[in-house]
């Protein structure tokens, strides 16, 4: 429904719009999805449509008011947000943290579409990167929160991953004997240098030792 159409009939499609009857042909869904994500509102239910009809439920109760702040706040300093965007920025910010085989089953797209959009907000701060490969996950980021006023949000957010990675490190050590850089960012679903950064930082506490050279480094309990 988001991808553009084009009329039956293009001369009667131009004919409406001469008249003022219509906007931009086959604009007009993408212009509702803008309109309601722009206030903080849920996407509008399309679940009735057939082959023959189409059916939309518009939300009409309750709404998002940080998010609805961000995007006009946004819209106001940095530029218009796209129909995609907007979605994907919705989607996180209910969710907190998500995959992306999970956002690309909420909205019925190709996960490849949405990666090229997650990697744009990524390079705007909009969205942080947890993670690599297929483990990889999205929440919101820094120029988010600062938008909204609730940086001390984010840094707590990434204060308690930290501790949450540090627990599963030394639980990991405690289980198998050592762990290398590469079994820590699978285990805790990071970045292979996010991964050496909670280790030093271990190692520098003492929590844990460092054992071995280059590819031969791993780490064991004290």
């Amino acid at each position: 429904l988001l991808n553009a159409s084009a009329p039956r009939s293009p001369a009667l499609a131009d004919a409406f719009k001469r008249a003022g009857l219509v906007d931009r042909a086959g604009r007009g869904i993408q212009v509702m999805y803008r309109i309601l994500l722009s206030a903080g509102r849920d996407d509008p239910d399309y679940s009735a449509t057939t082959d023959e009809s189409v059916s939309v439920e518009i939300p009409v109760t309750g709404f998002d008011l940080e998010f609805a702040r961000f995007v006009n706040t946004w819209q106001d300093t940095k530029g218009e947000l796209e129909v995609l965007e907007l979605r994907l920025l919705h989607i996180i910010h209910d969710e907190g943290r998500i995959s992306l085989d999970e956002i690309s089953e909420l909205l019925n797209n190709t996960p490849t579409q949405i990666r090229r959009t997650l990697n744009h907000l990524a390079d705007t701060s909009l969205v942080e990167v947890i993670g690599r490969g297929g483990s990889r996950e999205f929440r919101l980021g820094s120029g988010f929160y600062d938008l909204v006023g609730r940086r001390p949000d984010f840094i707590r957010s990434q204060m308690m991953n930290e501790v949450r990675a540090e627990q599963l490190i030394l639980a990991y050590i405690k289980e198998y004997g050592a762990i290398t850089r590469a079994q820590a960012a699978e285990t805790c679903g990071l970045t292979g240098q996010a991964a050496y950064r909670i280790l030093r930082a271990l190692n520098e506490r003492e929590l844990i030792l460092k054992r071995g050279q280059t590819r031969n480094t791993h780490y064991v309990l004290p």
